[in-house]
């Protein structure tokens, strides 16, 4: 597990995604993720995979400290960024 990443699925849930969902485990699962830094418990699953996506495709070092330093905000105040 990493510190930033898509929140890991359960087994079963993997099973019924189709090709484009699968491709969020192509990374490693994370503590957080963009859907939290960005309205956290407001993402249902319909805007969560989109989001899990763009991280995938977009991942890069700078990209991983920025949610990092989002995160921390989020998690002291209990809403999410913006």
């Amino acid at each position: 597990m990493s510190l930033v990443g898509p929140h890991p699925c359960l087994p079963y849930e993997y099973e019924v995604y189709d090709e484009l969902y699968k491709r969020r485990s192509s990374v490693l699962s994370g503590y957080t993720d963009v859907g939290q830094v960005s309205s956290r418990s407001e993402v249902g699953f319909n805007n969560m995979m989109p989001l899990d996506l763009f991280y995938n495709e977009h991942m890069t070092s700078w990209f991983d400290l920025q949610l990092i330093l989002k995160v921390i905000p989020v998690t002291v105040f209990g809403k999410g960024g913006g």
